[in-house]
């Protein structure tokens, strides 16, 4: 993959990572909680995965952007 495209990559992911994480609350309010996980491990953690799912879209876009992962 390009050098250029895999930049692109990565910085689309860490933006959308990041909005991930700070804008937690509209995400919530927009997609709703996840009652059976908060059943399960207890209240706040629709936060959480959310939270958690913007970290690993930031980290893979790291991981493409050093090429240690491949789309295609």
């Amino acid at each position: 993959m390009n050098l250029f495209l895999r930049f692109l990559i990565f910085a689309v992911a860490e933006v959308l990572g990041y909005f991930m994480i700070v804008y937690v609350e509209r995400i919530v309010r927009i997609f709703g909680k996840m009652f059976w996980l908060e059943d399960y491990l207890g209240p706040g953690w629709t936060y959480n995965v959310w939270r958690l799912l913007g970290l690993i879209v930031m980290f893979l876009g790291a991981l493409i952007l050093f090429d240690k992962f491949s789309l295609f």
